[in-house]
């Protein structure tokens, strides 16, 4: 067991401007069947159409508004306190659709075997 401060996870960038992760649990720290990540977006900000092929989420926003966009081109309006599933392999696109930052907790099940190339720097 183990308490974790998230403001002490040295942060990364993530695979496109604007976007800070902060890996909470992963197998590199331990727990073999899922990942947790921190993360924060800039205001207006957001990344391309991109899926998870091998792996299951939930996003969770703690603050601000993610606007979610479909392979349809539905946009789903995600504001704190409320989280969306992704299943295995689905196209989405996420964008920081509030007039500040976005922060959020990503849960992957099983870890993402298309894991960022970058890197946690460590302390």
């Amino acid at each position: 067991m183990q308490i974790v401060d998230i403001k002490e996870i040295v942060p990364y960038q993530g695979p496109y401007s604007g976007l800070l992760h902060r890996l909470v649990a992963n197998p590199d720290t331990g727990f073999d069947k899922f990942e947790i990540v921190y993360g924060t977006l800039d205001k207006g900000l957001g990344g391309g159409m991109h899926s998870h092929p091998d792996s299951e989420k939930f996003q969770f926003v703690l603050e601000g508004l993610l606007e979610v966009t479909d392979t349809n081109g539905t946009v789903f309006q995600v504001p704190a306190g409320s989280g969306i599933l992704f299943p295995k392999g689905e196209e989405h696109e996420a964008k920081n659709g509030y007039d500040g930052m976005t922060g959020f907790l990503v849960f992957y099940s099983p870890p993402r075997s298309d894991a960022d190339k970058t890197k946690p720097k460590s302390k």
